[in-house]
């Protein structure tokens, strides 16, 4: 077949090349800090960090405390993310929470959230 021939072999390779890098930043975020990637690295060094965009809750700064309980982190973004980083990051946190859940067990996260609820009632009656 010509269209593979010596001249454009490596038209067809830089094209191949350039579409997959394309594709793969759109689809998985892979040029952003927080992907599929950079989870399989950071889950491999035990560092755990849970990933939240967008306006802070009013108990942001409670929920590190409460998750060291658990053995990962928060990180906060901010609200200027684009479609391509929220993919990276929705794909770091669900690596990351499977890792956290053969840490802590099944469900750690509904035992999290009833502790963080008994935080928000408490905080209310006062």
């Amino acid at each position: 077949m010509k269209i593979f021939s010596s001249p454009y072999r490596l038209y067809w390779l830089l094209l191949g090349i350039s579409l997959f890098l394309l594709l793969g930043h759109w689809r998985f975020g892979l040029f952003n800090r927080y992907n599929y990637l950079s989870a399989q690295w950071d889950k491999n060094r035990s560092e755990h960090f849970l990933i939240l965009y967008g306006e802070p809750g009013p108990s942001d700064e409670y929920l590190n405390t409460l998750a060291i309980d658990y053995q990962f982190q928060y990180k906060f973004l901010g609200c200027n993310i684009g479609d391509a980083e929220i993919r990276g990051i929705e794909a770091y946190n669900q690596v990351i929470s499977d890792k956290l859940e053969e840490i802590n067990g099944l469900n750690w996260d509904e035992d999290f959230m009833e502790k963080l609820e008994q935080f928000h009632n408490r905080k209310a009656a006062r």
